[in-house]
């Protein structure tokens, strides 16, 4: 469970910074099908997953008949909307607070010290 959840968070992050690295650079182009990129590259938590068969009659059988594999891709499902909602919070949080900028100064001032 751990290692999804470091997964899940270090996967939104980047995803984050990447766009607001787009943004900062302005690469429009990229930020308007970024989610869309990643689901095509596979980069995203469904990593290319498709639906398992008989997905879109799901509704016609009760939950407990489901098999496993629908479980498993519902949960999958619930996931990725996770990671699309840190990375877009990730992506504000770039914005507002331009953590880019203060990592640049932060490791400039580290620089400089070691030097002397």
């Amino acid at each position: 469970m751990t290692g999804h959840l470091c997964y899940l968070f270090t996967r939104s992050w980047e995803m984050g910074r990447l766009r607001s690295y787009y943004m900062k650079t302005r690469q429009y182009n990229h930020l308007t099908n970024f989610l869309n990129d990643c689901r095509y590259n596979h980069t995203d938590w469904m990593r290319g997953q498709s639906e398992p068969p008989g997905w879109e009659d799901r509704y016609s059988i009760d939950r407990e008949g489901w098999s496993e594999n629908w479980l498993l891709y519902e949960r999958d499902l619930m996931i990725q909307e996770d990671l699309e909602w840190f990375a877009e919070a990730v992506y504000q949080f770039y914005q507002k607070h331009q953590v880019d900028q203060r990592e640049r100064q932060n490791v400039g001032r580290l620089l400089q010290e070691e030097v002397r």
